[in-house]
């Protein structure tokens, strides 16, 4: 048991130091990270579990892991969205100072 234990460390361990050199020279979205970082992190504790037949505590964490990403994805996509919103509102706003400024429009406060 405790070597089993050991085993998915060490593995876990090795890949995400991997991981870790690997991606430094490659572009990855931030999220796509993430997913490859729990799954160093899952899989090798899911054939632990698998091996002891603890299916539910398998199903516990799995069930959270997906939950707890789609949630996290989720949060981007909105921040994403809020920031975009921002953005396109502050370019409506630099163009109406410059139309006036340009029209010979601004008023002054």
């Amino acid at each position: 048991m405790w070597e089993q234990i050991a085993l998915a460390a060490i593995v876990t361990g090795l890949v995400l130091v991997i991981q870790h050199y690997w991606l430094r020279n490659h572009r990855l979205h931030v999220l796509k990270r993430y997913v490859l970082g729990n799954l160093a992190i899952l899989l090798p504790v899911s054939a632990v579990l698998a091996l002891w037949g603890s299916w539910m505590e398998l199903a516990l964490i799995w069930a959270s892991t997906v939950l707890g990403g789609f949630l996290v994805m989720a949060s981007y996509w909105r921040d994403r969205d809020i920031t975009r919103s921002a953005q396109e509102a502050a370019r409506d706003r630099e163009g109406t100072l410059l139309r006036e400024v340009l029209d010979g429009t601004t008023r002054t406060e």
